[in-house]
């Protein structure tokens, strides 16, 4: 009877909604676990299940749960009660957008930024209909880049990096055929890769690669590896869009194998980013040594990217892994939708080895 008895206390707590004591993470929170009756029920439980806001965010919860005339309906009633709300354009905006209407949608995120124009909701609406509407068609990417270092501490010299990659862009896939070139020391290391790239959805994202040189000495001889990356939606208007990584490779030098795991957090807003890391480097079968990397950037106007970081990590070179400090930065130059240059600079601190100084240019041209 006692064992009957605490079965059913345990499924009773296993099946209630757990309460964090504010319900709009917890309506966001069921949204996002897709518990869409829990979320509107937590709707209808907040402290004034008439107001403005739990209003708008019972609409919210509809169109989440693809009741979009039942979102509709209430969107209307909020609309006749609330007119010129800048914050509900925004809403039909988006309803319009999960049921395809991209024009309804274009217009009804344009009142939104007439009304209000620090309206995050709908410059990210505005955004991604722009994404779509480049990635109708398949589309060709060429990329291309040379960089020369100098040494302190060394007596190394000599060392460039050139590379090209031609990708293919779809809307949701990504395809490409990348070479590296290498000369240090007076010897040549060459890889070939490709790169791939798919969107599962509104929210999740996977990249991997695979580079094979057979001949290298101080390059890895194979190397693969795979990106999980996740966008979180922001609770409330006006704050960061968050996307994590899980990021693992295996490169694979000619007298030892080095694993790479890289967690990361990155937050994104009105022009700016700053995205972290840590990362764990190992030797197969051996202990990891552990790092972070923190870097933000910076759009002005529509043109120019102006980017600063600084890493302190494990890094391997010529399948020797050392503790290096790292600080780099740069600028990316759009000329227009097609066209785009970087110039990007670095010093590498290796511990109890050589200082490496590089600057790197590369362009970028879509067809």
């Amino acid at each position: 009877m006692l064992v009957e008895a605490a079965t059913a206390i345990l499924l009773a707590l296993q099946a209630a909604p757990v309460e964090t004591g504010d319900w709009r993470a917890d309506v966001w929170r069921l949204s996002d676990e897709g518990d869409y009756a829990a979320a509107l029920a937590r709707v209808g439980n907040s402290p004034d299940p008439a107001s403005y806001e739990a209003r708008v965010m019972r609409v919210r919860v509809l169109a989440w749960s693809g009741d979009y005339p039942g979102a509709g309906r209430e969107l209307a009633e909020l609309e006749r009660t609330y007119p010129g709300n800048p914050e509900l354009a925004a809403v039909r905006g988006s309803l319009a957008y999960y049921q395809g209407q991209t024009e309804a949608a274009r217009a009804a995120f344009g009142r939104a930024l007439a009304l209000d124009p620090n309206s995050a909701e709908a410059r990210d609406g505005l955004a991604r209909l722009e994404g779509a509407s480049a990635g109708a068609e398949i589309r060709l990417r060429l990329d291309m880049g040379v960089e020369v270092s100098t040494f302190s501490r060394s007596a190394n010299s000599n060392w460039t990096h050139g590379f090209s990659e031609l990708t293919w862009t779809a809307p949701k896939f990504s395809a490409g055929i990348r070479a590296d070139h290498y000369e240090r020391f007076g010897l040549r290391n060459d890889s070939l890769g490709l790169r791939l790239g798919y969107r599962l959805d509104e929210k999740w994202d996977l990249e991997g690669n695979a580079d094979i040189g057979p001949d290298n000495v101080f390059r890895p001889e194979a190397s693969f590896g795979a990106t999980l990356g996740r966008r979180w939606a922001s609770p409330a208007s006006g704050l960061p869009a968050v996307r994590t990584t899980l990021g693992l490779r295996r490169d694979q030098y000619s007298t030892v194998t080095v694993d790479t795991a890289a967690l990361g957090l990155g937050l994104f807003w009105d022009g700016y980013s700053l995205e972290a890391q840590t990362i764990a480097v190992a030797d197969a079968g051996e202990d990891a040594s552990y790092g972070a990397l923190l870097r933000g950037s910076y759009a002005v106007g529509e043109r120019a990217t102006f980017s600063l970081g600084m890493a302190d990590a494990p890094e391997t070179d010529a399948g020797v892994t050392v503790n290096t400090r790292s600080l780099f930065g740069g600028v990316r130059y759009r000329f227009d939708e097609n066209r785009q240059i970087r110039l990007d600079c670095a010093r590498d601190d290796r511990e109890n080895s050589y200082i490496r100084k590089a600057c790197s240019v590369s362009i970028s041209y879509h067809f």
